[in-house]
């Protein structure tokens, strides 16, 4: 694995917010959400099916994401990542592995009280981010960042 791959892979294992960018056709839009990765660079996100992002999602799946590691931020030293690529709805009963792991993950996110909201699946919708390029820059402000681009996937 190429040095690069694998700081991007540290970087999305140790970070937890995203921003998401969509679109509705017309107007942008950005949000914050909690995710969990995969060793594929695919992120995975829950949300509410009322969000205007995910009914920006249902018109147009092309997406951007940024995250910035909050404790590496200064002055002098930055550390974020940005990516585009398509994101679609996962299946709850096909990507339970996935979903388990995002559960893992935020586990202290929720709390007994919400236990009973998300058992109602007309209240939670997963998503999973499927990357077409990765921008990431770990050092100074002024450098270049590094870049990968991901062949495209068949069966996404």
């Amino acid at each position: 694995m190429s040095a690069i791959k694998a700081d991007i892979l540290t970087f999305l294992e140790q970070n937890e917010i995203l921003a998401l960018s969509t679109t509705d056709g017309k107007h942008p839009y950005a949000c914050n959400l909690h995710y969990s990765s995969d060793e594929e660079f695919n992120l995975y996100f829950m949300s509410n099916r009322r969000r205007q992002h995910v009914t920006n999602l249902s018109k147009d799946a092309e997406v951007a994401v940024c995250i910035y590691d909050p404790h590496a931020y200064d002055d002098k030293v930055v550390k974020w990542l940005q990516m585009r690529g398509v994101c679609k709805e996962l299946n709850i009963e096909e990507d339970m592995d996935e979903i388990k792991k995002y559960y893992q993950k935020f586990e202290w996110k929720f709390s007994d009280e919400n236990h009973e909201a998300l058992q109602n699946v007309d209240f939670r919708v997963f998503f999973k981010i499927t990357p077409k390029r990765i921008r990431m820059i770990d050092g100074k402000a002024w450098e270049y960042p590094r870049e990968i681009t991901l062949p495209e996937k068949v069966n996404q």
